[in-house]
């Protein structure tokens, strides 16, 4: 049997019709959340996949990107959500300033929110407002995280020539070494159908 182009656009336009439901539930994210804690502390090749990611939104990988990767990262699973999930909902309250504001862009290379979803935001506030909040809106669970005053003290107002090597060591730090973080409940959680 011989197929012209328009009858093979049709074929494949049913086939691909046909697969997608398959597919869609293959890309569901569990609604479980992780009954296990991960490690909070990363592996040496974690650390170096950890300074490619931010490197690539940022362009960079100090310290305070590298800390939000970190709290990002953490934050997605306690919510239990996925990387990229169009449930969460990630705003960031910060001063307008470089340091604060790189945070944001390592908690997009961890939780996979964009600004064109309207997932990801940054807000203006004081220095002392500083804090991110990440929630699963499917299920109401959100984690609000704080950088530690440990880390503060240590890496505030680092010098740009140390920047990558203090991203490095904060990539291997354990999480509690960076921020703080408080679990509680959204009152932003909607119905999300499969």
């Amino acid at each position: 049997m011989k197929l012209n182009s328009k009858t093979t656009t049709v074929v494949l336009f049913i086939v691909g019709m046909l697969l997608l439901p398959l597919s869609a539930q293959q890309m569901q994210p569990s609604s479980a959340p992780q009954t296990t804690m991960p490690e909070h502390h990363a592996t040496p090749a974690a650390k170096h996949d950890i300074i490619e990611e931010v490197k690539e939104i940022h362009g960079g990988a100090g310290q305070f990107v590298v800390a939000g990767y970190r709290m990002g990262q953490r934050a997605v699973q306690q919510v239990g959500a996925q990387p990229g999930a169009f449930t969460l909902l990630v705003p960031h309250y910060c001063p307008s300033e470089v340091q604060w504001s790189c945070i944001v862009d390592g908690l997009q290379a961890a939780t996979h929110t964009i600004l064109g979803k309207l997932n990801l935001e940054r807000i203006a506030a004081a220095q002392q407002e500083m804090r991110s909040v990440v929630t699963n809106r499917k299920t109401g669970t959100q984690v609000i995280v704080r950088l530690a005053e440990p880390f503060l003290k240590k890496y505030l107002n680092t010098p740009m020539e140390q920047l990558e090597t203090k991203g490095r060591e904060v990539a291997s730090l354990n999480d509690e070494d960076i921020f703080v973080i408080e679990t509680t409940t959204s009152s932003v959680a909607w119905q999300v159908t499969a």
